[in-house]
């Protein structure tokens, strides 16, 4: 299921993963930085991103088998073990359609910088360019669509010991308290977050524990790109009736596969429904209904809404941030797979 070539999850530590994210990550920016090439000399890759529920894994799986692709997560809470439901994880049997790379293979408690995730994504990139086959990069976070793309400044990663500290520390004084000490330590930083965004907060304040610099001053450090690539940038955008109805829809399977029986496991484990890659996915909501402060039918409510919510925010920064050559507003494989074949013709 997971493909991670030489560094496969189920061979070694995710340290080593992670430490060859970082490695990949330094060599791709060098390579990117040689002088550029025209478009048609660039290997080609596929980009596919659209809101929750939209029909990504059903669009992507025919044009990678059409075109001789491999896929590529993009999205960052698939990267996680244990919860294939709540994360909508793809099925063994669209697993088994095509290879995919990237997925299932990181504990909840670890974190996944999109810097981390690009090296790791470039890292298989390559390896499947180097094999005749075409990237297919999948999935709705455009926090890492946009670093493989557009590069970011180089900020320095940030141990998981300061992560898990700070995530303590949460747990023990609150998150307004550590929102209190970003406001003093990066003033610039602090005034862009809600004061609920423990992700972000928690992120700057290990950035400026672990380095001394805020991470406001990193993020005005030139950017660097990870990788040289011919980008082809598709979306797949359904009209909100009809995004909507399929939320739903998924949302009813998801009660029907065992979902609040996979989120009583996950924390069955000892993971905390602070942590960074449970917060946005209504784990927190769940737990406050399995320790009998809320109704499973309000949190199923509440949960819904979230998806609702967050389906909202990715077709806003589709429109606003992403500047996709076309947008489907179906998963017609036929029409998209037309569309990619004269694209891929004109290498342009």
């Amino acid at each position: 299921m997971t493909n991670l070539s030489c560094c496969s999850s189920s061979v070694v530590p995710t340290a080593c993963l992670l430490l060859c994210a970082a490695l990949v990550t330094r060599m791709t920016i060098k390579t990117a930085k040689t002088k550029d090439k025209s478009l048609s000399q660039l290997p080609v890759a596929v980009l596919l991103f659209g809101p929750t529920a939209s029909g990504k894994t059903g669009l992507s799986l025919p044009l990678a088998q059409q075109f001789g692709g491999e896929i590529i997560n993009a999205d960052s809470r698939q990267v996680y073990r244990h919860m294939p439901i709540i994360t909508a994880m793809p099925e063994p049997h669209e697993f088994a359609a095509a290879p995919h790379h990237l997925f299932d293979f990181l504990e909840p408690d670890q974190a996944l910088s999109a810097v981390a995730w690009g090296g790791l994504a470039v890292r298989a990139a390559r390896d499947i360019w180097a094999r005749n086959k075409v990237p297919f990069f999948v999935g709705g976070t455009g926090f890492y669509l946009k670093y493989l793309t557009d590069g970011l400044s180089p900020i320095p990663p940030t141990d998981s010991a300061t992560l898990e500290g700070l995530m303590a520390e949460v747990n023990a004084v609150g998150l307004a308290a550590l929102y209190g000490e970003l406001e003093q330590a990066d003033p610039v930083l602090a005034a862009r977050l809600a004061p609920g965004d423990t992700h972000r907060i928690v992120r700057g304040l290990a950035v400026v524990r672990t380095t001394g610099v805020p991470l406001s001053v990193w993020q005005e450090k030139p950017v660097e790109k990870p990788v040289a690539a011919r980008f082809i940038k598709l979306a797949l955008c359904p009209p909100r009736e009809v995004l909507y109805k399929r939320i739903h829809d998924r949302f009813d399977t998801m009660l029907s596969n065992g979902l609040v029986a996979e989120v009583e496991a996950v924390f069955a484990r000892g993971y905390l429904p602070t942590l960074p890659a449970l917060t946005s996915i209504g784990f927190p909501v769940y737990f406050e209904a399995l320790e009998g402060r809320m109704s499973l039918d309000a949190a199923h409510e509440k949960v819904l809404q979230h998806m609702r919510n967050y389906a909202k925010r990715q077709t806003t920064w589709l429109r606003r941030s992403y500047h996709p050559d076309h947008v489907f507003d179906s998963a017609d494989a036929a029409e998209a797979a037309g569309w990619l074949e004269e694209r891929l013709a004109s290498r342009a």
